[in-house]
This record gives structure tokens, C-alpha cells and sequence, in this order.
């Protein structure tokens, strides 16, 4: 994925074009909004380059030179497992499946039927994981969806089938295989946090909130849960249940800098801006001098004293 494409610009936009789609990526996916940090990282990188049109014109030279010298790629390959002899067969031609042959025992394969023993599906999905570990994506992918199609009832295979889809930014797909996990086995953590992880990331507000709620009555201790609760709480503008969210993380993570200043922003939006004051101050404390902090106590008419000041958190990143 290029530049362009992480920006979901086209390579004529302009500056402004280009400045919008940065604006408009990072509103709802920034990290202390919730967001995906290496995701974020990337539209960053992305923009960093962009952005400046010496670095987009080198940037420009560089990819027409890699594309010229890419060779045509390969097909997708698609894994059958025998469920007579075991072998792994490559098929190439997804219009072959139904009727591909195995190259060991020249039997016909059944997609939908596992090896003898359950070994075929395990084998998949132990490669796949292996592959996932080292970063190799799309083959990690490929063994997954091998492991799937040999037993499709299984949560475990479908959860991490989506993982493979959620890293490689394809969230839709992700998010019908969390579903299906979550179907299967409603009571795991993982399962409903990505679920959630997912709807947030296509902007489904109402389903992240409903997967988060779900994730957080089983895991009531895990404060990102309710950081990215509080955020899709704040974006539905249900500004009650998002304070509430925030408070929980504040009670499991007093230090935590950037819900303080969420619960501020959500008091602030809510119009109650005694209590906005009384957050942002706080979090003007434990991180002195941020400019996000700094604004909104200037739009309540607040100027911190210097002795408030002191013993304050190191400076931190602004969380807008």
C-alpha cells in the first residue's frame, strides 16, 4: 500500500485535497481517541511525505520506478488439505476448488469436509500463526482461511482470520469474522474487543459501543476497554455514558493524561464547564504546558497557578 492509497487520495490531489484526508482519517482514528497507534503511525508517515511537495516529488519518482520494475503478481493460491492422505495441495483457480483432485492419491477434495483426525485444520492454522508471528500477511491469511474452510465451526479460527484481515486494514472482512467468533463463543474477551476494535474502525459507533460493553462486562479491569468505549460514547455525542467511561479508566489508571483530558473535553461538550475546568486543570497538573490542555482552560477562562504546577507528569503529546 502506498501513500496515496494509506490517505485514500488520488496521485493528482492537491495539498488541500490531501490535507482534508489526513484531517478526516485521523478524527476518529487517532490513538487517544481510541484508534489503531500503527495505523495511525502510518496515515502520519503517509502525510509526513506528502505534505511537502519536494518529498512528494522524489516520493513520486520512486514509486513510478518500483512499479515499472514489479513483476505481474502471482494469483491467490487457496490450501486443500486431503482428508484421505493428508497432502497439502495448492490450488490457484478459486473456480477449481469444487473439483481439484489431490496430487497424492488423485481422490477428489472436499473443501467442506476435514482430514481424518482433525489434523488438516490444526496444520493450517499452526502455520498461519507462525506466519502471522513473523509478519507475513498474506500468507498467514491463505492457511487461515485453509484452517476455516476445514472446519468453519471452529471460534479460534475465525477470530484469528479476522486478525489477519483487521492488520491488513480490510475491516469489513475482519468485522464479519469477529461476528461469527463472538456468535460461536460470547463470552471471550478477545473476541468481543476486536469485534468492537473493528466497528470502530468503519465508523459503526453504535456497534463498537455494544462490543465494548460486552467486552468490559467480562474483563471489567481492562481500562483501554473503556478509553475506546468512552470514545465511541463521545462520537454517538451520548455525553453522560462517555464521562462515565472515562471516570472507570481513571479509577483503574489515575495517571492516565489522555483520559483526563477526554473526560474534560466530554464535560466541556456536555456544557457542565465547572467540572470541564476542574478535569483540564487536573490534567494540566500531571502534564504541564500541553497546547490541547491550554486551549480549552483558555476557553473557560482558566489560568493555571504556578504552584499547581508542580510535581506534574513529564510533557506529554497533546491528545488532539
Amino acid at each position: 500500500m502506498n501513500y496515496y492509497e494509506r490517505l485514500q487520495v488520488d496521485r493528482k490531489a492537491s495539498l488541500e485535497v490531501i490535507k482534508s484526508a489526513y484531517r478526516v482519517l485521523l478524527k476518529g482514528g487517532h490513538p487517544d481517541k481510541g484508534g489503531d497507534e500503527e495505523i495511525a503511525k502510518a496515515i502520519n508517515e503517509a502525510y509526513a511525505v506528502l505534505a511537502h511537495p519536494e518529498q512528494r516529488l522524489r516520493y513520486d519518482r520512486e514509486l513510478a520506478l518500483g512499479e515499472r520494475a514489479v513483476t505481474p503478481q502471482a494469483p491467490p493460491e487457496y490450501i486443500l488439505f486431503c482428508q484421505f492422505c493428508g497432502k497439502r495441495n495448492r490450488i490457484r483457480d478459486e473456480a477449481r476448488i469444487g473439483r481439484a483432485r489431490c496430487g497424492a492419491c488423485h481422490r477428489k477434495l472436499r473443501p467442506d469436509q476435514p482430514m481424518g483426525g482433525g489434523e488438516g485444520h490444526l496444520r493450517a492454522f499452526r502455520l498461519g500463526m507462525f506466519l502471522y508471528e513473523k509478519g507475513l500477511l498474506e500468507r498467514a491469511l491463505r492457511e487461515m482461511q485453509a484452517a476455516v474452510r476445514l472446519k468453519p465451526s471452529s471460534a479460534t479460527y475465525r477470530y484469528w482470520l479476522g486478525r489477519c484481515h483487521y492488520q491488513r486494514h480490510v475491516y469489513d472482512k475482519a468485522l464479519v469474522e469477529f461476528k461469527v467468533a463472538t456468535s460461536l463463543k460470547p463470552r471471550s474477551f478477545q473476541f468481543n474487543f476486536w469485534l468492537g476494535q473493528s466497528a470502530h474502525m468503519l465508523k459503526d459507533h453504535g456497534a463498537a459501543v455494544s462490543a465494548f460493553l460486552a467486552a468490559a462486562a467480562i474483563r471489567p479491569e481492562h481500562a483501554p476497554t473503556f478509553h475506546r468505549l468512552g470514545a465511541d460514547y463521545f462520537e454517538l455525542q451520548e455525553y453522560d455514558d462517555a464521562i462515565r467511561a472515562f471516570q472507570r479508566v481513571l479509577e483503574l489508571e489515575p495517571r492516565s493524561i489522555q483520559s483526563q483530558r477526554w473526560l474534560g473535553l466530554c464535560h466541556y461538550s456536555a456544557g457542565d464547564p465547572a467540572a470541564a475546568a476542574k478535569a483540564f486543570l487536573e490534567a494540566d497538573r500531571m502534564a504541564p504546558g500541553d497546547p490541547f490542555t491550554e486551549r480549552y482552560l483558555a476557553l473557560l477562562g482558566q489560568k493555571p497557578a504556578a504552584g499547581d504546577r508542580s510535581g506534574g507528569a513529564p510533557r506529554r503529546k497533546a491528545a488532539n
